[in-house]
């Protein structure tokens, strides 16, 4: 499933030495600090202003729902318009500002608590979102992107074991509203340093559309023009994906509330927090190694091995057995988040990719939530803790082991149904026969294929080709090559065997296996088919800079002109 990692561009200390890395590292764990300091002091403010637990339970709540479900939207408006990440901040920091003020003056009705705690989630700005994005366009391939987001999952990991800590302290000196101002104040100071760095680092691409005809007299849309990309919500593997971190929210949730029941406070606190140590050394682990099996197929397995993980409690009903289960399901859960991360660089077009990442955490997010609910639900009958356990693994094992798995094995990356890409679906005839000949005739453009046909889930594109493309593979699918007209060369990189190439002259074909590195080239130029899963992107894997007479797309639609 893995080998050790030999080093190299992939190694941390390659990804702290590519420029601006370092400084994108401390900026983001400033910009992650408040969020880390923020629920206690919150919490004991809204109750100081309210005067009761339940009052500021609701509003504490509605604060939390609210901004795991706004999340998305505001990554993508941040996406858009870079400048609404200074937006967003000062109005979160103001918003708690008032909060931290009222409270320590006045008395709050509960409804007045409960519309600024909804204010309040309606702003907090994206941070993990919009460092996953950065750390993707700086790597130089998917070995360096996997330890890049690993290396910013352990970061989010620890402020979030950490900030808890410094919020006690600062409670320890200060009363709750003092305490939540200083949470406004890490805000300011935290997304200034972020939001500057962030304009020194040019993002890979600007926001396009996912799907369309690009020619040359057409400028392409930036971030303020033109058509977006968009989230693939009708693509099985990105809702799968969705489905899988859901449960794995549900699991981590369900086993920290069994955990609080069964032994208590004193103990249940350090058995947690072999849950947060887990998490860090598994996602350094995980990403230093090299991975044979695809991000879908090692998704579906950390997901399963997370269940296993949070069943084992309720088989070894003592605080040791448990104490290893958490340090085990830690790592998994650290561990597939990462996996889900590097998936939207697979599934979710580019321009959307930041709201696709908001996507990953607003189900994980709702899973805790639900896995809470249900938990406390289940304390109070007689399935105990054991039973929340076995529920908690039950609920994170099913989209694992069952559809969502077989669906994410199925699909293949970068892939988007009929529905997304503007094609006829396979549920419809096709209106007339197409002659390739005629279809070739109706475009110049040279690697840039048109698509004449879709069979199930695969598309039949035509492209002419001239010179040379760049070095690339597809991790999750193979590529087959027919060549009309002409002369086609293609250079191979296979895993333990010298590099070679394949010529192929009219009527030849030839098929390019998953994950093998290639580079189709033609001096005299050459009219070739090809069939692949429909939205796969011609470029793959391919992470530099795109080449002018190269197009990088997922087939456009013939046209007549």
């Amino acid at each position: 499933m893995s080998r050790p990692d030999q080093g190299g561009a992939s190694s941390y200390r390659a990804v702290l030495a590519l420029p601006h890395a370092r400084g994108l590292f401390v900026a983001g764990a400033l910009a992650r600090l408040p969020y880390g300091l923020l629920s206690l002091p919150l919490l004991l403010a809204l109750r100081q202003a309210v005067g009761s637990y339940a009052g500021a339970g609701t509003a504490f709540g509605a604060f939390g729902l609210v901004s795991a479900v706004l999340g998305p939207y505001r990554a993508r408006l941040v996406e858009r318009r870079p400048v609404a990440l200074i937006w967003l901040s000062g109005g979160f920091a103001a918003t708690l500002a008032a909060i931290a003020l009222l409270a320590a003056q006045t008395r709050l009705p509960e409804g007045a608590a409960l519309a600024l705690a909804v204010a309040a989630g309606a702003l907090p700005p994206p941070v993990g979102p919009l460092l996953r994005a950065r750390w993707s366009a700086m790597s130089g391939g998917e070995a360096q992107r996997q330890a890049a987001l690993s290396l910013d999952t352990v970061a989010e990991s620890t402020v979030f074991a950490t900030g808890p800590v410094l919020a006690g302290a600062l409670l320890a000196v200060g009363s709750p509203p003092l305490a939540l101002a200083a949470c406004a104040a890490t805000v300011v100071v935290g997304f200034a340093a972020l939001a500057s760095l962030l304009a020194r680092i040019p993002a890979r691409v600007q926001a396009r559309a996912w799907t369309g005809r690009r020619d040359s007299s057409t400028p392409q849309p930036g971030p303020d023009c033109g058509p977006r990309a968009g989230v693939p919500f009708r693509s099985g593997a990105f809702v799968s994906l969705l489905a899988v971190v859901l449960a794995v929210g549900w699991a981590v949730a369900m086993a920290e509330l069994a955990v609080v029941a069964a032994w208590g406070a004193a103990v249940s606190g350090p058995l947690l927090a072999f849950f947060s140590v887990g998490g860090v050394l598994g996602g350094l682990l995980y990403g230093r190694r090299s991975w044979r099996w695809s991000p879908r197929r090692r998704l579906a397995a950390l997901g399963a091995a997370g269940a296993l993980c949070h069943a084992l409690p309720a088989l070894l009903f003592a605080p040791a057995g448990a104490a290893v289960a958490l340090l085990c399901a830690g790592a998994a859960t650290d561990a597939a988040l990462i996996t889900a991360y590097l998936l939207v660089e697979e599934l979710v077009p580019e321009g959307a990719r930041t709201e696709g990442s908001a996507w990953v955490n607003t189900c994980f997010n709702l899973g805790v939530a639900l896995g809470s609910s249900v938990a406390g639900l289940l304390l109070g009958t007689a399935v105990g803790a054991r039973g929340v356990l076995v529920a908690g693994a039950a609920g994170a094992a099913l989209p694992a082991l069952g559809l969502v798995s077989v669906r994410l094995l199925k699909f293949g990356g970068q892939r988007q149904g009929p529905a997304e890409t503007g094609l006829m679906t396979t549920h419809q005839a096709q209106p007339a026969p197409v002659d390739l000949a005629a279809a070739l005739a109706s475009f110049d453009d040279l690697w840039s294929p048109r698509i004449v046909a879709a069979v199930n889930d695969y598309d039949v594109r035509i492209a002419k080709v001239q010179g040379e493309y760049v070095w690339h593979s597809h991790a999750d699918t193979d590529e087959f090559f027919l060549v009309l007209d002409g002369e086609l060369t293609i250079g191979l990189r296979e895993p333990d065997a010298a590099e070679r190439s394949v010529t192929l002259t009219r009527g030849s074909v030839f098929v390019v296996p998953r994950g093998v590195e290639h580079r189709p080239e033609s001096a005299t130029g050459a009219s070739i088919l090809m069939f692949e899963p429909t939205g796969t992107l011609s470029s793959g894997s391919y992470d530099g800079e795109i080449p002018d007479h190269i197009d990088s797309t997922t087939g456009h639609a013939l046209t007549s002109g």
